[in-house]
């Protein structure tokens, strides 16, 4: 079977959670299974210097939040590439099920990684429509999930926490 490819959207390479963990996923998918993409809708920053040498990059530049020119592109990107995953992380969920709707088709899955869960509310409709039709929703929290299962009404099957993780840089040399 050949590899899977998998494209990681995130809106920025600025340093923050969502970024990081963007970068820890794309550079840690086993190389064997899965043809691993990076994508940024909005800019890169500082952390596109961590990403891994091997992986292939697409930055979309959005303008704007509807933005037809950066969601075509990645909808060509698919098609050229055969991706079959597009891995959302946050906000850029709008962007990927946009593209999903075209060939190639890919499956969407989206990794909400909202800290201020805790202090600020979300509009859980918006949310519920994009989600309806995504292949799951990984959580960075037990609440997220919770949110995703009670407000989100995805099934608890389709809905998988997994904390943060750190990547350890092994020394120079090393």
């Amino acid at each position: 079977m050949s590899p899977v490819g998998v494209v990681h959207l995130v809106d920025s390479l600025d340093i923050g959670g969502t970024e990081r963990m963007a970068v820890n996923f794309v550079n840690s998918l086993p190389r064997e299974r899965y043809v691993p993409y990076l994508c940024t809708t909005r800019r890169d920053g500082p952390l596109e210097e961590s990403v891994g040498a091997d992986v292939v990059r697409l930055r979309l530049e959005r303008k704007h939040r509807f933005d037809l020119v950066a969601v075509c592109r990645l909808v060509e990107f698919n098609r050229q590439h055969g991706v079959r995953l597009l891995h959302a992380h946050s906000s850029s969920l709008f962007v990927a099920v946009a593209a999903a709707l075209f060939p190639p088709h890919p499956a969407v899955v989206w990794h909400d990684h909202f800290g201020r869960f805790a202090v600020e509310q979300r509009s859980a409709l918006l949310f519920r429509q994009l989600v309806k039709n995504a292949s799951g929703v990984i959580a960075v929290s037990e609440p997220l999930a919770e949110w995703a299962r009670n407000k989100l009404y995805v099934t608890a099957e389709r809905v998988w926490y997994i904390p943060n993780f750190v990547v350890l840089e092994a020394p120079d040399g090393q």
